[in-house]
């Protein structure tokens, strides 16, 4: 059984994508086999340019990305793409995708379709779950992943290897013969049980990215999910609304202490990673006890400059001096109203 991940990325960006590594440290941990098409820096993404402006214009300083080995690729990204399907023959070619590189995913996805028919495809990912009906309704389009995807991916690859029945599984939506089986999803994991992120089989220039005009070995970090509030903007609302239709309440988690610095030092360690970006939306809206305790660890164990994001609710005095100690440098909070005098009154 071997699943070929699309690594879709249509901009000058580096840094290894959590949601991919973590799908492949779930069939990975489990004997299945797994491999990446990177799509990155090549010459016909029209976004490429865009930091390029942002350099230009002073809103980034300037980055040499020739220095970790980033060469811009002027061959064919379609027929590079179909040369590595014929080279890896996957049993299954999975895209994660949001709504900005949907378009490129699916023009890959229908180029395969024309010379493998039989091959399945499945796309998951935020657009997924925000437009379902619109992703599958595409005939490139087999399988679609709702939600979470780490238990639902691992129980349609076993389907696929002991050739079993693949239209019955929670979080999967399974088309066959235009008619679309929609199955309800399932409970969410809990965040210990997560697998390890494997970043086997992603180039070594995705262990890097910009801050602040230097290129770090940098990680992307998870230690909670789900947002405990209801931002009308937000795709973390529809989310749970999805979620509400199969009878589940989405609620905020988080890992432990102890289990999310098993993962950082696995990453310092392993990788050299030297700096953490905790891609929470909104870290530090667990309790205080396990804060002290994560800061103590982390203080102790990891010792990395980080940077999280967060909200301006979730901050007071006692937690910025922790974050401090542990060697934050940096707190990304928004302005959630457009409304001055809003703000100004509730915050």
């Amino acid at each position: 059984m071997k699943t070929l991940f699309v690594f879709l990325n249509d901009r000058k960006r580096t840094l290894i994508p959590p949601n991919i590594s973590l799908l492949k440290g779930m069939l990975e941990q489990n004997g299945l086999s797994t491999r990446v098409f990177d799509t990155s820096f090549y010459a016909e993404h029209t976004r490429l340019k865009e930091e390029d402006k942002k350099e230009g214009y002073g809103m980034f300083k300037p980055i040499d990305y020739s220095s970790i080995g980033v060469q811009i690729k002027n061959s064919d990204l379609t027929l590079d793409f179909l040369a590595e399907i014929e080279s890896y023959r996957p049993d299954l070619v999975a895209f994660s995708t949001h709504s900005p590189t949907f378009g490129l995913g699916l023009r890959l996805a229908q180029a395969l379709k024309k010379k493998h028919k039989d091959m399945l495809v499945l796309f998951g990912g935020v657009h997924v779950s925000i437009e379902p009906g619109e992703v599958i309704s595409h005939d490139a389009v087999d399988l679609i992943c709702l939600g979470e995807g780490e238990e639902a991916i691992l129980e349609l690859c076993s389907a696929i290897k002991d050739g079993k029945n693949i239209t019955n599984i929670r979080n999967i939506w399974a088309k066959h013969n235009s008619a679309v089986t929609r199955n309800p999803l399932r409970p969410p994991m809990e965040m210990d049980d997560l697998p390890t992120p494997s970043w086997d089989g992603f180039s070594t220039i995705h262990h890097y990215a910009p801050y602040r005009g230097k290129l770090l070995k940098t990680a992307l970090v998870e230690f909670s999910r789900t947002c405990p509030h209801s931002c009308g903007y937000c795709g973390n609302r529809i989310l749970s609304k999805i979620y509400k239709e199969s009878g589940i309440i989405l609620k905020t988690r988080h890992k432990s202490p102890e289990k999310f610095i098993r993962e950082l030092k696995t990453l310092k360690d392993k990788y050299g990673v030297e700096f953490m970006n905790v891609i929470d939306g909104t870290f530090l809206t667990f309790g205080t006890p396990v804060f002290v305790k994560l800061a103590h660890l982390y203080k102790k164990e990891i010792g990395l400059p980080f940077y999280v994001d967060s909200t301006v609710v979730s901050i007071n005095k006692e937690r910025a001096r922790l974050l401090k100690e542990m060697g934050c440098i940096c707190v990304n909070m928004g302005l959630e109203s457009g409304d001055h005098e809003y703000r100004k009154n509730t915050f």
